[in-house]
């Protein structure tokens, strides 16, 4: 497994020219829409969370406010082909007896010039435990399933990332996902956002900055 810490640079570093609106802190995000949100124009990063204003924004964040993401909802990997992360997570729900399966999707687009998602990355997820255990029947693990949940009960998954690629971009890339919760009538009973961050590195081990937009949001 690789393993890898935030990036330090969130600047508009990658070398992107903004054609559309002025963008001060060459973040990705027009200074108008930075006034309308409450967020700093002079600062990649508003709320200094190590995720970069845009990326927030499409990930579903709030871009100044340092709590969210939570450092359990952002996965960072290295970029490097066939680097891989295995990334606990854990979801809190209140059961009704009836079975709960785990659920992969992908939340919104990322910037990512090859059209790629966090779907690229995912290879899949198994359940692990449930607590209280006597809350749980059974965990059908290779399907993501617990079996008659009831009450509140914490359940553990373990979700695996790839790097297949070798068309890799020099800067950080955030790919937004949501992982859901589905019961057996249908039903979804809680979702969560969450982000994976690919993190290239130069050859001289310095970490690279976000990538940006073309044009500002």
């Amino acid at each position: 497994m690789s393993v890898v810490t935030p990036p330090a640079a969130i600047s508009g570093e990658a070398g992107v020219p903004f054609v559309d609106g002025e963008d001060t802190d060459r973040d990705g995000v027009c200074d108008r829409y930075e006034d309308t949100l409450g967020s700093d124009p002079l600062r990649g990063d508003t709320d200094r969370d190590g995720l970069p204003d845009f990326s927030e924004i499409i990930g579903g964040f709030n871009l100044t406010d340092p709590t969210t993401p939570a450092p359990d909802q952002v996965a960072y990997i290295l970029g490097s082909t066939g680097a891989t992360l295995d990334f606990p997570l854990r979801v809190t729900l209140e059961g009704s007896g009836q079975g709960y399966s785990g659920e992969f999707r992908v939340r919104s687009d990322a910037l990512d010039p090859r059209g790629y998602t966090a779907k690229d990355f995912f290879e899949g997820a198994i359940a692990i435990s449930g607590e209280p255990p006597d809350n749980v029947r059974g965990v059908q693990s290779e399907s993501e399933r617990f079996m008659s949940v009831m009450g509140k009960t914490r359940l553990s998954f373990q979700l695996h990332f790839r790097v297949r690629t070798e068309e890799l971009p020099r800067c950080a890339i955030a790919y937004p996902f949501e992982y859901r919760m589905k019961a057996d009538d249908g039903r979804f009973a809680t979702a969560r956002d969450y982000v994976l961050v690919v993190v290239p590195e130069s050859s001289n081990g310095e970490r690279r900055s976000f990538c940006v937009p073309e044009v500002c949001l």
